[in-house]
């Protein structure tokens, strides 16, 4: 059982100019390159804050069934997510992340109703969607 609380640490460096990329790098992994999307007025020659958001909550779910799929012995050959994350004004006029739809393909699944219940059950379960006030959206496909 791991011993709370975790730390993940981050460092992230970056000179003054909205065209000027900037790079990030966690934990000893390879840097990232990150810039400012198009969408608000920047060259959007790396990846964005926002798209390091929808990467966070798509493989945290990715990682979350991962490990439940081998914990409760849920053979699957290979799943798929295909996600969105639409940016848009809430109730109080802040920009915001407002809605992540995960569309997941799982192809070669064993039991599709174990696969069911253990999807309905993780959903819940995922640290960083459990974090976060932005809708979810789960579609699943099985092939």
């Amino acid at each position: 059982m791991p011993q709370y609380p975790i730390e993940f640490k981050a460092n992230t460096a970056l000179t003054s100019g909205i065209n000027n990329p900037w790079s990030t790098q966690s934990q000893g992994f390879p840097p990232l390159s990150l810039d400012i999307p198009q969408a608000f007025e920047g060259k959007g020659n790396g990846l964005s804050p926002e798209d390091l958001y929808l990467l966070a909550i798509t493989n945290c779910f990715a990682a979350t069934f991962k490990y439940a799929a081998e914990k409760s012995k849920l053979a699957f050959d290979k799943m798929e997510i295909d996600s969105t994350l639409e940016v848009n004004f809430n109730t109080e006029k802040k920009l915001v992340m407002d809605k992540v739809i995960l569309q997941i393909s799982i192809f070669g699944i064993n039991d599709r109703g174990r696969a069911e219940r253990l999807l309905a059950k993780i959903e819940g379960q995922c640290l960083i969607l459990n974090s976060v006030q932005t809708q979810i959206i789960f579609n699943y496909l099985f092939l």
